[in-house]
């Protein structure tokens, strides 16, 4: 068995170290980290492989991402989910045309998101 071991071609992969890595970001990024792990599992998992430089920009668009899929789960009232979802158009759009963000941590990571990443902000 040791032997087999020896002949494999790919090298171990440690999570304890991606996520001690993640813990050098701010609250805003660690709540989107927790949004992800909590809410979207596999893709926090493929998220922990991207390389450093860009992994909190991934992890602000998946933060993101969940943010609108709780939309549907959490909400009864259409009205409601309308008006949450309008206020993430606004958001979206006052980060990438006046450069304004409200005090929400995925919005707040989402401006941090370089520009050419993120080529368009159409929703």
């Amino acid at each position: 068995m040791a032997t087999l071991w020896n002949r494999c071609s790919f090298k171990p992969f440690y999570l304890s170290r991606s996520i001690k890595s993640l813990s050098r970001y701010s609250s805003t990024a660690n709540y989107c980290v927790n949004l992800v792990r909590q809410h979207d599992f596999e893709n926090y998992l493929c998220c922990l492989l991207v390389n450093k430089e860009s992994r909190h920009s991934i992890f602000a668009v998946r933060a993101f991402n969940v943010e609108i899929a709780k939309i549907c789960d959490s909400t009864t009232v259409e009205t409601i989910g309308k008006m949450k979802i309008q206020f993430w158009k606004d958001t979206i759009d006052s980060i990438y045309t006046k450069g304004i963000c409200p005090d929400h941590p995925v919005a707040k990571e989402l401006q941090k998101v370089p520009k050419d990443f993120c080529n368009t902000h159409r929703i």
